[in-house]
């Protein structure tokens, strides 16, 4: 390699461990390292910002940003804290048919709306209900941060790596609906059953506080009826145009910047307050990233790394995916309390080493599926859950669940492999 390919390595694996450890600030450091990149002459200013295979995707940008405005309106009209108190209420207080109400409604919103949000929004409405019954927070907040990762990995619009696998891959969202959604649901009915074993000894029932939750109207938690069935209106249609894409031939980011102005122009939200619920710093971490990963691919670092990969396993496509998946899984568990930033840096790898020297047609239902399905990759969620709630005992708990949830994805996918070769 050359000098620049080096420095462009130094580079990365700097910013890598700045991201990893949290030293500084994410954001700083993706910007940080991508300025470097650019100043090293790794990359330029045509590549960088204009280049569709090695520079910013403003497809997965711009994707992200339409959905967090719609999802930022969403939560105005408190429709997490209606089908919270709600599905307390179907329990009737009993803590274990609670956690399963939880984990589904969780799964099912990470895969419509993304999971880190939904866990945001519905982590609050947790503590509330978890106080009422005199229960504790932390098992529910784990199950539901894992029914989030693995609900999220459903779509293409349910995990941001996913939004970049599917860029960068050509996945539409009917393929993640296809070979990705009975894999899940498969996984969510053993995960519900997991749980109930695991978290069994913090279900207790008192019959007092479960009444005192049954008297509860969830109806009054709907702050604003109208605002809801006008923000429901646009997100089914923004799904059904997700799925029909192949007839309209609409980009998923178009789809979602279209939504997100028909809701705020139909609403009476202000733009201030739509914008306000976008994550930036999410969107220009990842912007940062894309061109640090960009500048490795202009210096032919990742292809040395593809085509070493590929001698390594000689070629095998199942031995190929699961030496991807399980490094990036081994990488995103070597720091726990910071794998949330870090793991979109393993997946930006992971996805540059398949597809720049692969084919396609087989990598793209065996290799980039599995990596977004990963349960162990979202413990990110979890460290944002504790940071709210201070939750002691989350770790403890974490521990053998994380485990035994990342042991059953990874036999899923190793089956998977398997019919695939």
């Amino acid at each position: 390699m050359t000098v620049t390919a080096w420095a462009a390595v130094a580079v990365f694996l700097a910013a890598y461990a700045l991201i990893a450890t949290e030293k500084i600030h994410r954001v700083v450091a993706a910007l940080g390292g991508a300025g470097i990149m650019l100043l090293i002459h790794a990359t330029d200013a045509e590549a960088a910002f204009f280049s569709e295979l090695t520079g910013i995707d403003w497809n997965v940008i711009f994707l992200l940003l339409g959905m967090m405005v719609i999802v930022g309106v969403l939560k105005l009209t408190g429709i997490f804290e209606y089908l919270a108190i709600g599905a307390v209420k179907r329990a009737k207080g009993c803590p274990d048919r609670l956690m399963v109400l939880l984990v589904v409604i969780t799964a099912i919103a990470s895969a419509l709306l993304g999971n880190l949000t939904t866990v945001l929004l519905i982590a609050p409405v947790t503590f509330l209900v978890c106080e009422r019954l005199a229960l504790p927070a932390a098992p529910f907040l784990i199950a539901e941060a894992m029914a989030s990762n693995i609900g999220g990995a459903a779509t293409l619009v349910g995990d941001p790596p996913n939004v970049i696998i599917a860029s960068r891959a050509g996945l539409s969202f009917n393929d993640f609906l296809i070979h990705m959604t009975p894999l899940v649901i498969i996984l969510m009915v053993v995960f519900i059953g997991m749980c109930r074993i695991l978290f069994r000894k913090f279900f207790r029932y008192d019959p007092e506080r479960a009444a005192e939750v049954m008297a509860l109207d969830e109806r009054e938690a709907i702050a604003d009826r109208r605002l809801l069935w006008q923000s429901l209106a646009v997100l089914a249609l923004a799904m059904a145009a997700f799925v029909l894409h192949p007839v309209l031939h609409y980009e998923p980011s178009v789809v979602a910047i279209l939504g997100a102005g028909i809701l705020v122009a139909v609403t009476k939200v202000t733009t201030r307050g739509a914008i306000g619920e976008v994550e930036w710093p999410t969107l220009v971490f990842f912007a940062g990233l894309f061109v640090m990963v960009g500048a490795l691919v202009e210096t032919g670092v990742i292809g040395q790394i593809s085509r070493a990969a590929a001698e390594a396993t000689q070629g095998q496509l199942g031995l190929t995916t699961m030496g991807l998946l399980w490094a990036s899984a081994g990488l995103q568990c070597g720091h726990p309390g910071h794998r949330g930033p870090q793991r979109h840096a393993d997946q930006f790898l992971a996805v540059h080493q398949v597809w720049p020297g692969g084919d396609r047609g087989h990598y793209r239902v065996v290799c980039a599926v599995p990596m977004a399905a990963l349960p162990m990759g979202h413990a990110g969620h979890i460290t944002r859950a504790g940071r709210v709630g201070r939750c002691s005992s989350a770790d403890e708990v974490w521990g053998g669940a994380d485990a035994r949830v990342g042991a059953l994805c990874g036999l899923a996918v190793r089956r998977t492999v398997r019919r695939a070769g």
